[in-house]
């Protein structure tokens, strides 16, 4: 059940940031070629491809014969030959990240999106759902009442009528969630769209003093 009210673990989303790993080396010998087929080592491990395979390192053979070997790494091609030792560089897939921090008074907003229209959230961890008002569903076009399922929502003073929809997208600075649940009152309550626990724990969250890291899972 979800309470109407500020809940002490909210949240801000002050800055957003995109980390990228350590580039990595990988050394790539060739020691057998054949019509269709390779024998080649990866970092000194040997395998047999055939074409059209896929390493466990993500590495595809595309064409091989008595000549060469085609692999396909990370989105480019690259040939080589019998005997040829190479070591490439590759730069890790980048990871998006969300650096939260609080401001003085302990209440966070941020700026995001819901279906690609701009709204802005007060990040609330107490909160269940992502929660919206009616006039804020209006706003976003979302006409609850025909595609929402009604639900018996707890409040501070009584129980009331809200709506359960599906969202097709929210998007906050650089991470973006599809068909994520949340729930519409019938009136201006919540004050605020609440970016709850329905997009929050479909993220991985970790907290250093006064500041949290989100990224997707």
């Amino acid at each position: 059940m979800i309470k109407d009210r500020r809940l002490l673990g909210i949240l801000c989303l002050a800055a957003t940031l995109t980390l990228s790993l350590p580039v990595k080396a990988e050394d790539i010998v060739i020691i057998g070629l054949f019509t269709g087929k390779a024998v080649l080592t990866i970092n000194g491990e040997r395998r047999v491809m055939a074409v059209g395979d896929t390493s466990p390192d993500g590495y595809t053979l595309v064409k091989a014969d008595s000549n060469e070997a085609t692999l396909k790494i990370n989105g480019k091609t690259y040939a080589f030959t019998l005997g040829s030792q190479t070591s490439l560089k590759f730069a890790a897939p980048a990871e998006t990240v969300l650096r939260l921090k609080a401001d003085g008074q302990g209440m966070y907003t941020q700026s995001g999106t819901i279906n690609n229209t701009p709204i802005d959230f007060l990040v609330d961890t107490g909160a269940t759902f992502v929660a919206l008002n009616r006039n804020q569903a209006g706003r976003l076009g979302i006409d609850y009442k025909r595609v929402g399922k009604p639900v018996q929502v707890s409040t501070a003073s009584r129980v009331e009528t809200n709506y359960m929809v599906t969202l097709a997208s929210i998007k906050v600075g650089p991470i973006e969630l599809r068909d994520v649940q949340a729930v519409i009152s019938e009136n201006e309550f919540p004050t605020e769209a609440l970016l709850g626990n329905s997009f929050l724990n479909r993220l991985e969250m970790s907290r250093s003093t006064d500041t949290v890291t989100l990224k997707k899972k």
